[in-house]
């Protein structure tokens, strides 16, 4: 008689009048993970010996098989690989509203509950491109920002890497970060560890092609040799926007679907000419969508402009706001 209240009326609370509700949440999330777990990449394990199995490294005989002894300086339950020691894949997170099923069930579960509403934006630069709706952060603070920016260069592109550190200080100064809140650069070598949450790759069109299953997973090789545009004028660099669902921006022209960035991760391609400057300009420009940008601006004033000349090297305020807001920043 007591099964509308979990057999226990005296001690159940439910402010909200949803608790009936709890069948069909649990329900929707047992269905989410297990479409997560069908469909969760894994990609090819790298340096392993040719007769270890792909995902298992085998521990001398005497070990048992579930752990791998440390050397015997190292305290036992503590592993303490070098900066550059590869993983033995790269999984990077995966944006599940881009799996139809997983998207389905997020946009039902939406259309019963509601989505929640982040806050009201007084900007909006980005009106070109299919993402033009959607605004990512990081936090709610600029100080979410990860600190470390990532970089690896398979080739001589030291000019490209100088590029990519001035790029982080134009976006340390419009996000106003600084001291120990302000991010940096540091390069690294072999594969990107699961701690490195924004990294970009640099080199040319056949070295990031030859490298895309393992560092660039989520970029196609027509991206990466920029055949998806002007073959006089090819992509300089890209980034895909690893990110989760956060909830809806209000805005005049309509609602935004605000997203929390997880993982983004890009390159920038070695072009035989182009000059210091113009690489800063692409630095600048897909640091901004690592940082959040989705979309493009459609004035040519812009750096983000959807048709980027790679002349312009400063950011216009209405760019800079366009990012500041989400943080509560003052507009400028």
């Amino acid at each position: 008689m007591y099964a509308y209240c979990n057999g226990n009326p005296v001690m159940l609370v439910d402010p909200s009048g949803m608790a009936s509700f709890s069948w069909l949440k649990n329900i929707a999330n047992n269905v989410a993970n297990f479409f997560k777990n069908l469909f969760a990449p894994k990609l090819p394990v790298v340096n392993l010996p040719p007769t270890t199995p792909p995902s298992v490294v085998s521990p001398p005989p005497t070990t048992p098989p579930s752990v791998v002894s440390p050397p015997p300086t190292t305290p036992p339950s503590v592993v303490s690989p070098s900066p550059t020691t590869p993983p033995e894949y790269v999984s990077p997170v995966i944006d599940w509203n881009r799996i139809p099923i997983i998207s389905w069930i997020i946009n039902l579960w939406n259309s019963i509950f509601g989505s929640k509403t982040i806050g009201a934006l007084s900007v909006w630069r980005a009106t070109v491109d299919n993402s033009s709706n959607y605004i990512g952060r990081w936090g709610t603070s600029a100080t979410n920002v990860p600190r470390i920016i990532w970089v690896r260069d398979l080739g001589s592109n030291a000019t490209i890497v100088q590029a990519i550190r001035e790029a982080v200080a134009v976006w340390n100064t419009a996000l106003s970060l600084s001291g120990n809140n302000a991010m940096t650069v540091s390069t690294f070598t072999g594969f990107p560890l699961s701690t490195y949450k924004i990294y970009f790759i640099v080199g040319d069109e056949n070295q990031l092609v030859s490298n895309r299953a393992t560092l660039l997973p989520g970029l196609t090789e027509r991206q990466l040799r920029g055949q998806d545009r002007d073959p006089i004028r090819p992509y300089a660099g890209g980034v895909y926007q690893v990110s989760n669902a956060e909830g809806t921006w209000t805005h005049s022209t309509g609602n935004k679907n605000g997203r929390r960035m997880t993982r983004p991760y890009g390159y920038i391609r070695e072009h035989t000419g182009r000059t210091a400057s113009q690489y800063k300009n692409v630095a600048i420009h897909e640091l901004a969508h690592a940082l959040g940008w989705f979309g493009h601006s459609n004035n040519s004033a812009d750096i983000m402009y959807w048709d980027n000349p790679l002349t312009l090297t400063q950011l216009s305020n209405a760019e800079v706001n366009h990012l500041r807001q989400l943080y509560g920043l003052t507009l400028r």
